[in-house]
């Protein structure tokens, strides 16, 4: 798959929220941008994680996906910033989440990533892959959350934030008990 078709599977048209079928291209498309951003931003990124529905094999998702680069601490996260705008990423602050470098990319007017970047003792690095990884081994959690996804995206197709937020308390519930079961 080349990297410039690969792009038309991600992205939604104007700035409606969509839930599609999950494509097992989104996992090669992160493989790529993982290493792309290795490459790119070491020594300040040490890892990259694929995290939201786009990261659960079989779960529909808003076609734009969630990347999440972690560094050592905020002055690598800062050091990193050149370097993925180079990649084509948008740097956009913390974007409301203090401690996050938040980044977004968009190809042929289309927004294809959310880049969350975050240090490595962040609190919500252990609360997006304890999320991803709580839908990829539970799969009626998984179609719970897509059938409030479907839901919500009919209701707010419009209205990002409301359909955003119509998603916190699910998210928070499962997160939270995901963590709890982590620490046994």
């Amino acid at each position: 798959m080349g990297s410039s078709n690969s792009w038309g599977l991600l992205g939604a048209d104007g700035g409606h929220v969509e839930i599609v079928e999950y494509r097992p291209e989104w996992a090669e498309i992160f493989e790529r941008e993982r290493t792309n951003i290795l490459d790119s931003c070491r020594p300040w990124v040490m890892e990259v994680h694929h995290v939201g529905s786009t990261s659960v094999p079989g779960l529909a998702a808003k076609p734009i996906l969630d990347i999440m680069p972690v560094v050592t601490n905020p002055v690598d996260g800062e050091n990193a910033i050149e370097p993925m705008t180079t990649l084509g990423y948008r740097y956009r602050g913390d974007n409301g989440l203090p401690g996050r470098f938040y980044f977004d990319k968009v190809v042929d007017g289309r927004t294809v990533m959310h880049c969350h970047m975050y240090p490595q003792d962040h609190s919500d690095v252990r609360k997006l892959v304890a999320f991803r990884d709580r839908l990829r081994t539970d799969r009626e959690t998984a179609s719970e959350y897509e059938r409030l996804k479907r839901n919500l995206a009919f209701k707010h197709r419009d209205d990002r934030e409301s359909y955003t937020d119509g998603k916190g308390a699910f998210i928070s519930k499962t997160t939270t008990a995901a963590l709890a079961g982590s620490q046994d």
